[in-house]
């Protein structure tokens, strides 16, 4: 979901780019380019860094999961394995 909707808000902002199709200095497009980088890509990076939101989310699902294995949750009529 999160990344239909990055793309079609990049889609958006392309196409008001395209129909806004004033003279535009060198320094505006530079803002503009930042602008979407800090506004599109700097939060994908975010989530994907090796210490960041995703790596916590897979650390907390190995837990559960452990725990879980551990309490006999998966195991249940199966003999643990020593």
């Amino acid at each position: 979901m999160f990344k239909a909707l990055t793309h079609r808000s990049i889609i958006t902002e392309v196409g008001r780019y395209k129909t806004e199709r004033q003279s535009i200095s060198v320094r505006d497009k530079f803002r503009r380019i930042v602008h979407w980088m800090e506004r599109y890509v700097d939060p994908m990076v975010d989530i994907v860094r090796p210490d960041g939101p995703l790596r916590a989310s897979f650390d907390e699902s190995e837990r559960l999961l452990h725990h879980a294995r551990e309490n006999g949750l998966f195991n249940e009529g199966h003999q643990r394995p020593p």
